[in-house]
């Protein structure tokens, strides 16, 4: 299954919040990005990936700018399991990421393993 979005996650510096007397909770702007791209995938595809997979990440970069690739990762990760594109992300078993050129697109490709 290949997907693509077109709006960057927030960084993985910028998806929790520490609040007094509730603790670690995600912040507004990491539950805003998940509701709308969630909404944007279920329109993109109906597929699902059942069991273990591998997953390719080809993200675009917005500018010039210095980012760490890893960054990005968690919530995108974290996304395609909030679509229920995936049952849960422990159950990728190999994880490739790379810059591809500029620009604000990312491209998702996963791959479902058989596992008898």
């Amino acid at each position: 299954m290949i997907i693509i979005l077109d709006h960057y996650p927030p960084s993985a510096n910028a998806i929790w919040r520490a609040v007094p007397g509730r603790g670690v909770i995600k912040s507004a702007l990491y539950r805003t990005w998940l509701i709308d791209q969630t909404l944007k995938l279920h329109l993109q595809t109906g597929d699902r990936v059942e069991g273990h997979y591998h997953i390719h990440f080809k993200i675009q970069r917005k500018d010039k700018r210095r980012r760490d690739l890893d960054n990005l990762l968690k919530p995108l990760h974290d996304l395609i399991v909030a679509a229920g594109l995936v049952d849960d992300d422990s159950l990728c078993d190999r994880i490739v990421a790379e810059w591809d050129g500029v620009g604000q697109n990312i491209t998702i490709e996963i791959t479902g393993v058989n596992n008898e």
